[in-house]
């Protein structure tokens, strides 16, 4: 009764509760010999027979079944197999995959050896997991499609065909994310989704959302996603599921990085890389560097990178985020320039042209390799071989039906430029916006930016050489109110007599200062230099460029002070991509309540 107890307590969300309950009762299974209850009580530990969220690198978890494994007698083959299989599960993380891969094979054949038509769905589900990488995509569509026919075999109210049916689906639409086949895999989120809808359970209910969340991504819309990135964490809140909260970042991630406002998100990123410290796998580490990255933070990257280059292929194993990771690399290695880097991932990348990247169990689609080895050639100089690639690409993406991949890869294959003397292509650049990125092209080197604000300043700038731009206009344009509607100032924030006090008081300051130094009065000492820069503070706050007061409310200088900063991380947006040409824009734009693009040279800019 305990172990079923413990099950229940999980289904409710109280997951603590539960994990006490049935780490109880596999002592108390194990101190009366009891193999079959212990069995039972580690693989319910684990989320049941079926083991929808298997908690990883549990220790306990993976001792108890050990335990089980060497304790039961030789007739229970079904069990043991039930056994080897979550084991296999459970080590994930920390035990080499061929370990992993020979206990969850042992288990399928323990299990088709004794015909349990219950126990088999929950070892192929294992197995699924133990080949999750990308060499692996047709045998676990063939695994998951098994589960679903046995799963009809058990009772259709019981929860254990519930919870298998639930990972089938959940699996067979990873397996078909990969192979792009985005139609098949909505349909296979629906049939998930009717089932938990009439289960309720939220340790089932929040994958639909995430499903969501990808597809608005795919579809060019992150606003939508955060949106139902937040639903899903909420839901998997009350399951205290981390799978939930892992792919709502994960959602979240994307997200900014296409809205264009990878630096909102950096400070979550950074204090996630803190919180699992230096032991977390640098390959893993990639994706979150490729956001940093966009945010202006390049020293990630450059990490992962030196690792990636520094180890044997095999430290980084075709687990379930290899493709991923890899993806996420080959951003960074064209982003920073590294071409040792871009060379790797080519010849590594390459054997999967036709899979797609997705993350985890659908929290984002990155799009088929074939672009990501479209793009590597183009940065090698193999322009025909990035031809083909690209090609594929673009034939994949219709088929699917993904606007917004398909506007990115306009951006990555405009045009090709006619033949131009040294001279004139020095003399030119193109700025172009394609949904939610921009075309940078810059003395023969192509870059993408993501959209923002500050993007979309220069812009207007780049096309207006020498022509002075009011920072309101510059707001406008953004989507901001418009300049004609812009009102008054409230007045100077300090008048003049206030001035005058701030100025004599800390000219009396420092005279202060000086005497208490002479008399070593620490404690004075303290409040005067407090004072001092409280008082510098507010009056640096009251004046401009000049000594000149600034005005309360005036609508012009809150312009010119979202104008400078939003040009500033635009252009370090620029510097992750193209060094050179972000000391251009340095150089050249002048920000003020009247902003201009100055180039010491004449540059023709298309936009």
């Amino acid at each position: 009764m305990s172990v079923e107890y413990g099950e229940a307590l999980q289904l409710c969300g109280d997951v603590a509760a539960a994990r006490e309950v049935l780490l109880g009762a596999a002592r108390e299974a194990a101190t009366a010999g009891r193999a079959s209850d212990l069995a039972r009580a580690a693989l319910a530990l684990g989320g049941g027979l079926a083991g929808f969220e298997v908690p990883l690198r549990d220790e306990e978890q993976a001792a108890l079944l050990r335990k089980a494994d060497a304790a039961l007698p030789p007739e229970e083959t079904a069990l043991r197999a039930a056994v080897r299989g979550r084991l296999s599960l459970a080590l994930a993380g920390s035990a080499p995959e061929p370990d992993r891969v020979a206990l969850a094979q042992d288990a399928v054949r323990l299990a088709r050896a004794a015909g349990d038509r219950q126990i088999e769905p929950a070892v192929l589900a294992a197995y699924c997991d133990a080949i999750a990488g990308p060499s692996y995509v047709r045998e676990r569509t063939e695994a998951a499609t098994r589960m679903l026919s046995l799963a009809s075999d058990l009772p259709e109210a019981s929860p254990q065909r519930q919870a298998t049916v639930l990972l089938a689906h959940r699996l067979l639409l990873v397996a078909l994310l990969e192979q792009g086949d985005l139609t098949e895999a909505e349909q296979q989120a629906a049939a998930y989704q009717r089932l938990a809808r009439r289960l309720g359970i939220p340790r089932y209910g929040w994958l639909p959302e995430i499903w969501r969340a990808m597809r608005a991504l795919l579809d060019g819309d992150p606003d939508a996603a955060l949106k139902h990135a937040a639903a899903a964490e909420d839901i998997g809140g009350r399951a205290h599921s981390f799978n939930a909260e892992l792919m709502a970042f994960t959602v979240r991630m994307q997200a900014h990085l296409d809205r264009g406002t990878a630096t909102q998100f950096a400070g979550e990123v950074e204090a996630l890389l803190t919180a699992i410290g230096p032991d977390m796998p640098t390959m893993y580490r990639a994706a979150p560097a490729r956001l940093l990255l966009a945010a202006g933070d390049a020293s990630q990257a450059r990490a992962v990178l030196r690792a990636l280059l520094a180890g044997p292929a095999q430290a980084m194993p075709k687990d379930a985020e290899w493709l991923e990771c890899h993806w996420a690399m080959a951003d960074l290695a064209i982003s920073l320039d590294n071409r040792a880097a871009a060379v790797r991932l080519a010849a590594e990348l390459a054997p999967y042209e036709k899979l797609w990247a997705v993350d985890g169990i659908g929290g984002a689609v990155f799009g088929t390799v074939a672009e990501q080895l479209g793009r590597l050639a183009a940065y090698l100089g193999r322009p025909d071989e990035a031809d083909l690639y690209l090609a594929a690409a673009r034939d994949r993406y219709e088929l699917a039906g993904t606007p917004a991949l398909l506007a990115r890869l306009d951006a990555l294959a405009p045009p090709r430029p006619q033949p131009q003397s040294a001279g004139a292509a020095d003399a030119a650049g193109r700025l172009k916006r394609s949904g939610q990125v921009w075309l940078v092209e810059w003395r023969g080197r192509r870059s993408i930016v993501p959209d923002c604000k500050g993007i979309r300043d220069l812009a207007v700038l780049l096309a207006r050489p020498g022509q002075p731009v009011p920072a309101l206009e510059l707001v406008e344009a953004a989507g901001g109110p418009p300049a004609a509607a812009a009102g008054g100032s409230l007045g100077p924030v300090l008048d003049a007599t206030a001035r005058h006090a701030y100025q004599q008081r800390l000219a009396d300051l420092e005279s202060e200062l000086a005497e208490a130094e002479e008399n070593a009065d620490l404690g004075r000492l303290e409040r005067l230099r407090a004072e001092r820069s409280m008082l510098a503070a507010e009056l640096a706050g009251a004046l401009g460029l000049g000594g000149r007061a600034r005005f309360a409310g005036d609508p012009a200088e809150r312009a010119r002070k979202a104008v400078t900063m939003r040009i500033r991380a635009a252009i370090s947006i620029v510097a992750a991509q193209d060094d050179a040409l972000a000391r251009h824009l340095r150089n050249a734009i002048r920000t003020g309540r009247l902003c201009s693009y100055q180039p010491e040279e004449t540059v023709s800019w298309r936009t």
